[in-house]
């Protein structure tokens, strides 16, 4: 069975969804794939520890536009 061809007999439109990727789903990879018609993009996963410890990695890790949305 191919699970595209279920999707469309019955007109349900695809959702592409992009996987988080650790360090590698910033924004500007972000905005690429939201320029490539991807409908869900996440943000990156994120390492806890770093992200705690370090002001640096806060403002690395973690950026956003008003164009970026899920």
């Amino acid at each position: 069975m191919d699970i595209f061809s279920c999707y469309k007999k019955d007109d349900i439109p695809f959702v592409r969804i992009s996987a988080p990727m650790v360090r590698y789903t910033k924004l500007p990879f972000r905005l690429l794939l939201r320029k490539h018609n991807v409908d869900l993009v996440h943000t990156p996963m994120i390492l806890a520890n770093s992200f705690i410890r370090s002001e640096k990695a806060r403002n690395v890790e973690f950026t956003t536009c008003s164009n970026d949305r899920p």
